[in-house]
């Protein structure tokens, strides 16, 4: 598991102290989450762009296929799964960020708190969360694209090795 990105607690007395550790924020391209995101259970957020800013859409869990899977779900306009803002993912620029725990307990109350909703009832004692905002973004780099797919085989060529493929033809 990433350490870097993930959900700590400490409990004194009834209280629980969570300290969260965001991620930079992904952009939502098929290509990225592939080769970016993890695998792993996770709460994690979606953004959109407006102008200048990004403006918060969902705050959710991602359990099964991981944070990986949900993201790439989320964008695929051929899922079943029902998303009511598939239409923002689909036709804006979009971002995700996520923190990682192994732990449903750990990941159920973050979320709660950060969407300011009921603790589950067999909890007791406040919820504190820290926030570690990560301040990066990753994009693709000015250029790269998701690789050309064709008959089931995928390259990658590096700087010249592009030239040297394309004379060899």
């Amino acid at each position: 598991m990433t350490e870097t990105y993930a959900i700590h607690r400490r409990i004194r007395g009834e209280d629980s102290y969570y300290k969260l550790r965001w991620s930079p924020y992904y952009r939502l391209e098929k290509y990225l989450i592939r080769n970016k995101v993890p695998a792993e259970s996770a709460v994690y957020q979606i953004y959109y762009r407006e102008s200048y800013n990004l403006v918060l859409l969902e705050t959710n869990l991602a359990f099964y296929g991981g944070v990986r899977e949900t993201f790439a779900e989320l964008i695929d306009s051929l899922s079943p799964r029902f998303y009511p803002h598939r239409d923002i993912l689909l036709n804006g620029e979009c971002y995700g960020r996520f923190a990682l725990s192994p732990h449903k307990e750990f990941l159920e109350d973050v979320k709660a708190y950060l969407n300011n909703e009921e603790v589950p009832d067999e909890r007791t004692g406040e919820i504190f969360v820290e926030e570690i905002d990560t301040k990066g973004i990753i994009r693709p780099e000015e250029g790269q694209e998701a690789p050309e797919q064709g008959n089931g085989l995928v390259s990658f060529f590096v700087g010249n090795d592009v030239n040297r493929y394309n004379q060899g033809k």
